[in-house]
């Protein structure tokens, strides 16, 4: 034993040093040994998770998964509630990774506003305590890159994408990935397939609502579930038995109702759910943890019951679980039970209609709105296409949105003036209202999306007759895509906030039709199409042909 060693195991209580002695490897090894014997925490004391009052037994197999053996393009997801050192893990393992493979790393968080708060808490805090992390780093004063050991820590909001161009990272930490952007999110999953080796990735959060986000990653690794044994032997995962798990403000086996005390939690164990998944999950609730009472819990149960959105962030936050309430989501049999009461079918074509587009790669899709009803929704693969939609349908008012195609869009629209105003989201959970102005001679309107997403789909939950009852499925998939989510701020206060669990163009394509008509439109004539729109192949329907119906 080194002399580093020797100086840790003198710091810790007696009957801790036993539990260091078998579980702290060589000091390189993996993430927990060389943390162990490095880091210092606030109270002077070495990191343990074994060091009572902070026993967190469940965090070794974790741990021990990234050493120096580990394979490349490994990927971890730990579905968790707050307060359980999962955080603190991910640290030691970017600074780990540092120092062992001199390599790049990315440590993100939803928001850039988020980093400066987070860089000198939990980084410099580190840094600054710890001898050997001080000897490592270089330079800690940029917010947005640490230098350690020669290599880059990288630290990035997920609503930064451009700030996510060329950086080739071999280790990605996004934590908390249900409150991410979702195009930061995958962006920073392409800046690691842009690494030579490693390719490291491991994602944390407290999860939103079933099959999204972190929970939709769950559900697709090995599964791993905490499970205590009582003293009659009963093998269980507490949490998956709430809230029967908690009797009189004990932690209890549900099978027997004997109690479970702190020596019960420590000597858990994980339990894959699946064997052969593509790569490590595991999840965990504040039941295991060994600073929150059973008892604070049941109280803190108690005081949400009634409250929907109170109940989703205990579940969320308390148990770590996933919860939705009715109020989420427009959900797939109540769209279809709108689109068997509707009077009115798809038309193929119209005139002064209010038309909605949604451009990406490779597609483009739309909406039609004749009045407040649907009667065309489709998709086009090239801009050409959908000067052909332009045409059959002769909109008084269209709003197509600026990103991703921010040139073609603009083109789009000099093409049809008066006809054409381009859209784009206001970021952040604030600034409501519409918002307008002029550049390079078109019109751009701004607004706040979940703003225009509540108002857009208000007359769906109210049961109004939109939907044609010829309806494509996709139409339906895409629209009960939207997860309208509670969300609390750092500083404190809610908002909600609109996430897709799977495909949802044409509802944005809907939403877009939607202000389309707010914004009224123009009895001015159509201007005629030529093929020299924007360049590229040009594709038109000719004279007397139908739309062609791809969904």
């Amino acid at each position: 034993m080194n002399k580093e060693s020797t100086a840790v195991l003198d710091l810790l209580p007696e009957k801790e040093r036993k539990i260091w002695k078998k579980h702290v490897g060589e000091s390189s090894a993996d993430p927990y040994s060389s943390a162990s014997l490095h880091r210092r925490m606030r109270d002077d004391k070495p990191y343990s998770i074994w060091q009572h009052p902070f026993r967190q037994p469940y965090l070794d197999k974790p741990y021990r998964l990234w050493n120096r053996r580990t394979p490349e393009g490994f990927r971890m997801v730990i579905q968790k509630a707050a307060l359980l050192g999962f955080t603190e893990m991910a640290l030691n393992l970017t600074f780990w990774f540092l120092k062992e493979f001199t390599e790049d790393a990315l440590y993100m968080l939803p928001l850039a506003g988020q980093l400066s708060q987070f860089a000198q808490r939990r980084i410099n805090d580190a840094i600054l305590k710890s001898e050997w992390l001080a000897e490592g780093f270089s330079d800690v004063d940029n917010v947005g890159l640490k230098i350690g050991w020669g290599s880059g820590l990288y630290l990035r909001g997920a609503n930064s994408e451009k700030l996510l161009i060329e950086i080739a990272v071999g280790l990605l930490v996004r934590d908390e990935l249900d409150r991410m952007w979702t195009q930061g999110a995958e962006q920073a999953r392409e800046r690691l397939a842009a690494s030579v080796k490693h390719k490291w990735l491991l994602d944390l959060s407290n999860p939103s609502v079933p099959g999204v986000g972190i929970n939709e990653a769950w559900e697709g690794g090995t599964q791993n579930v905490w499970k205590l044994r009582c003293k009659k032997g009963h093998l269980h995962e507490p949490v998956a038995s709430w809230p029967d798990s908690i009797k009189d403000g004990k932690l209890v086996c549900p099978e027997c109702g004997i109690e479970l005390d702190e020596t019960d939690k420590l000597h858990g164990v994980w339990v894959p759910l699946v064997e052969d998944a593509e790569y490590e999950s595991f999840r965990l609730s504040q039941l295991v943890s060994s600073t929150v009472a059973p008892e604070t819990l049941a109280r803190q149960w108690k005081a949400v019951q009634g409250n929907p959105g109170k109940t989703q962030l205990f579940y969320n936050f308390k148990m770590g679980l996933p919860y939705s309430t009715s109020a989420s989501r427009l959900a797939p049999d109540y769209l279809r039970e709108l689109v068997g009461r509707s009077q009115h079918t798809c038309k193929p074509g119209g005139r002064g209609c209010f038309l909605g587009i949604d451009p990406g790669e490779p597609d483009c899709w739309y909406v039609v709105l004749e009045g407040s009803r649907i009667i065309a929704a489709g998709f086009e693969t090239t801009f050409d296409g959908l000067c052909d939609v332009m045409r059959l349908y002769e909109p008084a008012q269209t709003v197509i949105e600026l990103e991703p195609e921010v040139r073609m869009a603009k083109a789009f629209a000099r093409k049809f003036p008066g006809k054409v105003e381009v859209f784009d989201y206001i970021p952040g959970s604030g600034k409501l209202g519409m918002k307008t102005e002029e550049i390079e001679g078109i019109t751009l309107v701004k607004m706040n999306r979940t703003e225009l997403l509540d108002d857009a789909f208000a007359p769906l939950k109210k049961g109004d007759p939109i939907l044609p009852s010829d309806s494509p499925p996709e139409l339906l998939a895409h629209l009960a895509a939207f997860l309208r989510i509670k969300q609390v701020r750092s500083g404190g206060g809610e908002y909600y906030q609109y996430q897709k669990s799977g495909p949802d163009h044409l509802g944005h394509a809907y939403a877009f039709a939607f202000l389309a008509k707010r914004l009224g439109g123009t009895t001015a004539e159509m201007p005629t199409v030529g093929p020299e729109l924007v360049g590229g192949k040009s594709r038109f329907i000719p004279e007397g042909e139908t739309p062609r119906w791809r969904l």
